[in-house]
Order: structure tokens, then sequence, then C-alpha cells
């Protein structure tokens, strides 16, 4: 797996590497017209020219022979001669081992045995121009004349030799001048079409993952996005690992959301099945209240009226009757309301439970994204590192314009190399800056999606707290529901007793006022308990009602995305 900061210094080292390619080619070539032109003005150009004063100096010396003839005695003369015979002589020696050919190597052999002829010739002439002036006439127009004939025409054939082996040189160089700025442009234009590439693939791998997962992150903020979607990205970097992290979040997103949707459901019908319960319950209560209070009131008509206790028990045990069953639907009912709120209490700590995880995947989220922010704050520096690299690639491409300017006409084609490499500098420099650019439009997006996972998470805090409220009011509600079930249960333990009463009643006619008092006082209190069950009850209505709103308000908010 390679890290974004590797590709970015291996494409820019691929890059810098073929430019250096390219300068080594124009180096190269440089070095070896350099090298041959050395050659040419050490070796060749020596040459012509030590041929040339050989030739120059043969005519003076001839000149100075001329002299000693028509004036034997002009010591000037003589010393003339001396003087160009030695320096012929040297100049002779010093060509000869810079010959390399064999052709040119015979010119010289033959023109050192000529003036060696030529010294012998010119020493006798030179000895006879005072004492035989004829003779030293023939020998200079003869002999002397025909060899130093031979001498120029080797030396001619000499200097054309060296001076068609110089134009060909010439030529050959120009040849490999053009040779070789062809190859390093064509080098350098490799260079520009790789960086260009490399440029646009990076650029292709890098910002269209994060412009996938901003775009994502932006559905998530404005709590309408697709859980059930994911992103796929096969790179191996960093923005791949982010890629993954982010999809393992949108997976636990779904499920968390998945299970508090069924929880909410399962708290919404359970809070709608204990309204309903509550309901029935009441009316009971109701009709227990009423029942009571009309035993309170024919318990104190008994007192008073004896005459008619008979007819009174029998109307006494029938009520005791329909007391005894509406009791014992009171209490399956308050068994039942009993179940529903232990079942409801079970749901809200599992609904707890279920913001909590949400919560929890919620910081995750805020980590990672705060992790993206430093990536992207690494990314950053590493172009600003590409942006000062550009900057000294265009220093020094300008400092070799300024070198191949000094060069004149052979640095012409460096110069041309130096100015595409500024400009590609620059343009490297421009890419950092865009690269800088989109890192700050993908941090100011990262930084809205911090902003907006903080708000959840402030209003996953109050819907925990608004779960808890709801928590501790159904805690109370099942406390009260158990109150209400005892009660039921003495209701029903009184009832039964009112029943064994009224039937001792209906024997034994004497103990007729004592028990109606007992079953006044008896009726008072049930007719009390009943309607503190009944306050209770309504209590625990309103608090079924809480429930249900906040079941759809949960309800309400995971509807926001789809899971």
């Amino acid at each position: 797996m390679m890290k974004i900061r590797n590709k970015l210094l291996l494409s820019f080292g691929t890059v810098l590497l073929i430019v250096l390619l390219a300068f080594l080619i124009v180096y190269s070539t440089l070095q070896d017209v350099s090298k041959s032109y050395f050659n040419l003005a050490n070796t060749d150009m020596k040459k012509l020219q030590l041929a040339h004063q050989i030739q120059f100096e043969d005519l003076a010396l001839t000149d100075a022979v001329r002299g000693v003839i028509i004036e034997p005695d002009n010591t000037a003369e003589r010393e003339k001669y001396n003087q160009f015979a030695k320096q012929i002589d040297q100049h002779i020696k010093e060509v000869t081992p810079m010959l390399d050919d064999s052709r040119t190597k015979k010119i010289f052999h033959d023109l050192n045995i000529n003036n060696q002829k030529l010294v012998e010739l010119e020493t006798q002439m030179m000895e006879l121009a005072g004492e035989d002036r004829q003779k030293t006439l023939a020998i200079f127009h003869g002999e002397y004349a025909d060899i130093r004939a031979i001498f120029s025409s080797k030396l001619e054939e000499f200097k054309q030799i060296e001076t068609e082996r110089i134009t060909k040189k010439i030529e050959e160089d120009e040849k490999l001048i053009r040779k070789k700025i062809m190859a390093g442009a064509a080098v350098f234009i490799t260079a520009l079409f790789a960086g260009i590439l490399i440029a646009i693939f990076i650029s292709k791998r890098t910002t269209r993952p994060l412009g996938k997962i901003a775009n994502k992150l932006e559905e998530l903020a404005r709590n309408k996005g697709d859980l059930t979607a994911r992103i796929h990205i096969t790179n191996k970097d960093e923005i791949g690992k982010l890629a993954t992290a982010f999809n393992r979040m949108l997976e636990n997103l779904q499920k968390m959301m998945l299970k508090i949707k069924e929880t909410t459901d399962e708290v919404s019908a359970s809070a709608l099945e204990l309204s309903e319960g509550t309901k029935n319950f009441a009316e009971s209560t109701e009709q227990i209240t009423m029942a009571v209070q009309d035993i309170a009131s024919g318990a104190g008509d008994q007192g008073d009226m004896a005459d008619e206790s008979s007819h009174a028990v029998n109307n006494i045990a029938n009520e005791v009757q329909k007391i005894a069953s509406s009791s014992s639907f009171a209490a399956e009912s308050a068994l039942t309301t009993s179940k529903i709120a232990e079942e409801g209490n079970k749901s809200i700590v599992k609904a707890v439970k279920q913001m909590e995880f949400l919560q929890k995947s919620v910081d995750e989220a805020f980590i990672k994204i705060e992790e993206l922010g430093k990536l992207t704050d690494e990314i950053k520096k590493i172009s600003d590192v590409m942006a000062n690299i550009a900057e000294q690639t265009n220093l020094l491409a300008l400092n070799a314009a300024i070198e191949a300017a000094r060069a004149g006409e052979q640095g012409k084609g460096f110069t041309v190399v130096a100015t595409e490499v500024r400009n590609l500098a620059e343009e490297s420099k421009q890419s950092a800056i865009q690269i800088n650019e989109m890192i700050q439009h993908v941090l100011s997006i990262a930084a809205a999606a911090v902003e907006n996972i903080d708000k959840g998470r402030s209003d996953l805090k109050e819907g925990k707290r608004v779960v808890d409220d709801a928590g501790r009011a159904f805690h109370k509600i099942l406390t009260s529901v158990e109150k209400v079930t005892c009660q039921i249960q003495e209701v029903s333990s009184s009832v039964q007793q009112m029943s064994t009463g009224a039937d001792q009643v209906a024997v034994s006619i004497g103990q007729l006022a004592d028990i109606a008092k007992k079953s006044s006082a008896h009726s008072q209190n049930v007719a009390a308990s009943t309607e503190e069950q009944l306050a209770a009850i309504e209590e625990f209505t309103a608090t079924a009602e809480n429930l249900s709103n906040v079941a759809k308000k949960l309800r309400n908010m995971i509807g926001e995305f789809n899971v």
C-alpha cells in the first residue's frame, strides 16, 4: 500500500528524472562538442597553422638564400637564413608527433628528407656564392628549385588534407549537435507529457474519493442521508482507509437506526395498549366508585329502616356480588397494567442503551472527521513542499538560462531547455496552489460536518434525557399500579367479607344494625381508595400518552434516514 505522500514523491521524482535525463543528454552533447573543438583547435588547427608557418618560413628562408647569393658578405641575410632554417626544422619536428594517419606521416617524412636536401644545397650555394656565382645560380635555378617545388607541393597537399579533415569534423560536430538537441527535446517533451498525465492521474485519484465522502457527509448533515448506500473506492492509501472507516460507520449507523426503529415501534405499541388498558380500568374504577357510594347510602338507611332489613339485606347481597365481580375484573386489569408497565420500562431501558450506542457511533464519526482534518493538513504540507520545489526549480532554470545566454550561440539549445523547465516549474507551482485550494475546501466541508455532528450529539443527549424521564415516569407508573393492585385486592377481600356478612344478616336480623354500621365505614374507605386509584390511573394514562408522543418523535427522526 502506497501513501499519498509517496505517490506524490514518486511522481515528481519520475518527472525530475526524465528532465535530468534531458539535461544529461544536452550536457553530454556539449561535452562532446567541446572536446571535439578542443582537439580541433589544439591538434588539427595547430597542424594547419604550423604548415602555413613552415610555408612562410620556407619563402623567407629562400629569400635569405637569394640575398646571400646576391651579397655573399651580407651577415644579416645569413643570420636570417639560420633563424628560419632552425624554425623550419623545429616546426617539422613539432608537427610529426601530432600525425595520426600513414598518409600525412609519409608526407612529413618526405618533407623532412627534402628539407635536409635543401639545407645541404643551401649551405653549398652560400659557400660558393663568393667564389663561383654562375655555379651557384645553376644550382639555385636547377636542383634546388626542383626540390623546393616538391617541398612546396607536399606542404600544399598536407594543408589540403588537414583542411578537408577540419571541414569534415566541423560538419560531423554540427550533425551531432542537431541529433543530441532533437533527442533532448524528445525527452523533455516526454517529461512534460508524463508530468501532465501524472498530475491528472493523482488529481483524479485524490479529489474524486474525497468528493464522494464530502457529498455523503453533506447528506448526513442534512439528516436526509441514505444509510444503505456505500462509497466504492479502490484506493489503497489513506483515502481508501478513510472510505472503509466511513462505510463501517454507515453500516453501524444503519444497524443502530434499525434497532432504534424496532424499539420505538415496540414502545409505541406498548404505550397504545397501556393507554387503552388504563381507559378500561378507569371505567371499571368509576363503576366501583358508584357502587361503593350506593353501598354507603344503603348502609346509612339500614339503621333507620329496620323494618325493611330483609329487603335491604337482599339488595346488599346483590350489590356485593356486583362489587365482587367488578373487583375481580379490576384486579385482573391491574395485573395486566402492571405487566404492560413492566414491559414498557424494559423497552425504555433498551431505548436508553440504543441511544448510548448511537451517541458512541456519532463520537467515533466525530473522531474520524478530525483524523480526516489531520490527514488533509499533511497533504497541505506536502503541497507546500511541492510549491517550494517548483519555486527552486524555477530559480535553477533561470540561472541555467543566464549561463546559457553567457555561452552565446552554443548555449541557445540549452536556453530553450531551461525556459521549458522554468515553465514546467511554474505549472507545478500553480498545480500545488490549486491542490491547496481544494484542501481548504475539504477542510471547510469537514468543519461543517464536525459542527453538524456536534449538533447531532446535542440532540442525542436531549433525546436520551427525554427517554430517561420516560423511564422514571414508567417506574412511577409501575409503583402506582402495584399500589392500586394491592388496594383492589383489599377491596375484593372486603367485598367477600361483606358477602359473608350479608348471609349472616339474612339468618340473624338482630345483628343488622352493627353490620350496617361496619358496612358503612368500609364503604367510605373503599370510596376514598377508589377515588385515589382513579386519580393514579389518570396520571398513568397521561404518562402513557407522553411515552407514545416520544416514540412518534423518535420514529420521525429515524424516518429522515433511508435504512
